[in-house]
C-alpha cells in the first residue's frame, strides 16, 4: 500500500463486503450509524439489536478517534525523534570539546564521545516515551472499551439464546492514526450440513415412508402375516406368501 492511500478515505463507508464466512462493515466515526441490517444477518439480528449495537461502537470509537490532533502529534514526534538528537549531538560535541582526524576517529579523550553518544541516545529515547506511548495508550484504551462492550453483548446473547445456539461473532477495529473508519466484521456461523443420520436429511423417495410395502394376509404357510424380505441390489422387495409382488 501506498503511503498517500493512509489518508485517502474509503469511497463507500457502509456498503458491506462479504467474505467467505463474515461480513464487514465500515463505519465512519463522523457519520450516522447505518440502521439497514445486511442481509446475510437478518436471521441472525434483529434490526433493533443491529441498530443499537452500531450506533453504540460508532459512539465510543469516536471518542478515541482525534485525526487532526493525532496526526499532528505524530508529525512533531517524527520530527523531534529525527531532529533533535542530531542537533543534540553536534552542541555536544562542541561543549566536551570532542575532536576528530581526516578518518573520522576522536583524537581526545575518547571517555567524551561515549557520554556524548550515551546523552544522545538517552534523548532519543525520551522522546520516543513522550511522544508515542501516550498515543499508543490513547489508542489501547479505545479498542480495550469497545472490545468489553462486544464481550458483553456476547454474553447477553448467550444467556437470552441457550448455550446450544450458534451465534455470529462480532470484532471491531477503532480507527488508527492513518485509518480513518471502523472495521465492523460479524463472523456468520456455519450450517451445518444435512446427513443420513439428521431427521431434516434428504433422503430418497423409497425410504422416506413405509406406507406402501405390501402386507399379504396371514397364510398357513406364514403364520405371522409377515412378509418375506429380501433384495435385488440395494431395492426391497416384498415376497408374499402364496404370489410374487415386487414393490420398488
Amino acid at each position: 500500500m501506498a503511503f498517500g492511500n493512509l489518508f485517502a478515505k474509503p469511497p463507500r463507508y457502509y456498503k458491506p463486503q462479504r467474505t467467505t464466512d463474515s461480513i464487514v462493515v465500515y463505519l465512519a466515526p463522523s457519520q450516522p450509524a447505518p440502521t439497514h441490517v445486511p442481509f446475510e444477518l437478518q436471521s441472525h439480528v434483529s434490526a433493533d439489536t443491529w441498530a443499537i449495537r452500531v450506533a453504540a461502537i460508532s459512539r465510543v470509537a469516536a471518542q478515541y478517534n482525534k485525526p487532526r490532533f493525532e496526526r499532528a502529534w505524530t508529525l512533531l514526534a517524527m520530527l523531534s525523534i529525527v531532529i533533535v538528537p542530531i542537533v543534540l549531538y553536534h552542541v555536544l560535541i562542541d561543549a566536551f570539546h570532542v575532536h576528530f582526524d581526516r578518518f573520522g576517529f576522536a583524537d581526545t579523550d575518547v571517555d567524551k564521545l561515549v557520554e556524548v553518544r550515551w546523552i544522545t541516545f538517552g534523548v532519543f529515547a525520551g522522546l520516543v516515551l513522550l511522544f508515542l506511548v501516550p498515543l499508543a495508550l490513547w489508542k489501547f484504551i479505545g479498542q480495550r472499551r469497545v472490545n468489553g462492550m462486544i464481550n458483553g453483548w456476547a454474553r447477553e446473547d448467550r444467556v437470552l439464546r441457550g448455550s446450544g445456539t450458534q451465534l455470529p461473532v462480532w470484532a471491531v477495529k477503532t480507527p488508527g492514526v492513518f485509518r480513518p473508519t471502523i472495521q465492523l466484521t460479524v463472523t456468520i456461523p456455519a450450517s451445518p450440513a444435512p446427513t443420513t443420520f439428521h431427521p431434516d436429511a434428504y433422503l430418497p423417495n423409497y425410504l422416506n415412508s413405509a406406507s406402501d410395502v405390501y402386507l399379504p394376509p396371514r397364510s398357513k404357510e406364514d403364520p405371522q402375516g409377515l412378509p418375506r424380505l429380501s433384495t435385488v441390489g440395494t431395492f426391497p422387495i416384498s415376497f408374499g406368501a402364496n404370489n410374487v409382488n415386487e414393490k420398488v
